[in-house]
Order: structure tokens, then C-alpha cells, then sequence
């Protein structure tokens, strides 16, 4: 008895999927087996390039970072197989596409958030 799991992806799909690499290009991220790229002229125009190190910032929010870790929602504009390896081309230019969560931020905020503020009258408060 043999069993196996089937990943098809298909035009206009959407996607969540992990950010690997971040250049001025644009973005590559993960699915599965698959690897997405997110042109810079298909992310959307509120996030700006960052070096130092590389990622792509919102210019309203500069806590919404896309970076290497972070997860985004993507819409599949293109799909082409070589082989065994299976690249997609993904946007970000649509309403609810973007980053949904990241690694790098979510620390950064835990870690604002249990910081503990001295005042005065030898007490401590959690901030």
C-alpha cells in the first residue's frame, strides 16, 4: 500500500510561503518544493528597499519588514517547471497580500513588551 501527498499550484492562486532571500531585485520565498520570486515592481508601493541588511520596509508601519524568515501572502502570476524544480512568479500588489507574520519582528516586539521601566517609588512596572 502506497501512499503520497499531491501539491499542485495553479495560476491565481494564493499562497502563504517563507521569505529566503531578500535582494534590490526583489524577494525569494518558499513553498513546499517550491521557490517564488517576488519582483520588486510586483511588491507593493508603501514598502521601500533597505540595505544593511537587506529588506523591504513599509514606509507607514517600520515594524512591516520583509526579510529573510518573515511569511507573506502572495498571488501567483506565473508557474514554470524545469525538471524537478518547480519556480513560480508571485505579487504583492493586491488588497490582503503581504506580509503576514515575521520571525524577526515577533522577537523584537516580545521583547518590548516584557522590558521592565523602573519608577519611582521602588517599583517595577512591566511595559
Amino acid at each position: 500500500l502506497a501512499s503520497c501527498i499531491l501539491l499542485r499550484f495553479e495560476k491565481d492562486e494564493v499562497l502563504d510561503c517563507f521569505v529566503t532571500q531578500v535582494a534590490k531585485v526583489g524577494f525569494f520565498a518558499t513553498v513546499g518544493p517550491a521557490t517564488v520570486l517576488v519582483a520588486y515592481n510586483m511588491v507593493h508601493s508603501r514598502y521601500r528597499f533597505h540595505t544593511q541588511p537587506n529588506r523591504f520596509v513599509d514606509g507607514s508601519s517600520p515594524k512591516d519588514v520583509i526579510a529573510p524568515g518573515a511569511e507573506v501572502r502572495v498571488r501567483v502570476v506565473g508557474i514554470r517547471q524545469c525538471g524537478d524544480d518547480l519556480y513560480m512568479v508571485g505579487t504583492m500588489k493586491e488588497d490582503f497580500l503581504g506580509r503576514v507574520r515575521s520571525a524577526a519582528c515577533e522577537k523584537v516586539d516580545d521583547q518590548e513588551q516584557h522590558e521592565q521601566v523602573p519608577v519611582q517609588n521602588d517599583m517595577l512596572v512591566v511595559a
